[in-house]
């Protein structure tokens, strides 16, 4: 009973960005990665936590260097 909730837990968090979103997401590293260090020093490589809000839910992704591709 317990592993079925585990599993059922670990599946309802992973959260995959729709198509638009993971384009927004990928400009803002690429601007991050791009212009970051003249905003402050070493900003460009530190990792970027994303808070994605929609309609029904926030998901926070945070602290994995993961660059997204469209």
């Amino acid at each position: 009973m317990i592993s079925i909730f585990a599993a059922a837990t670990t599946a309802a968090l992973m959260v995959i960005p729709t198509r638009s979103d993971r384009e927004m997401i990928a400009e803002a590293q690429s601007i991050v990665r791009e212009h970051g260090d003249r905003v402050w020093d070493g900003f460009s490589q530190v990792p970027l936590p994303i808070l994605l809000i929609d309609e029904e839910q926030e998901t926070l992704f945070c602290g994995i260097r993961r660059r997204y591709q469209v």
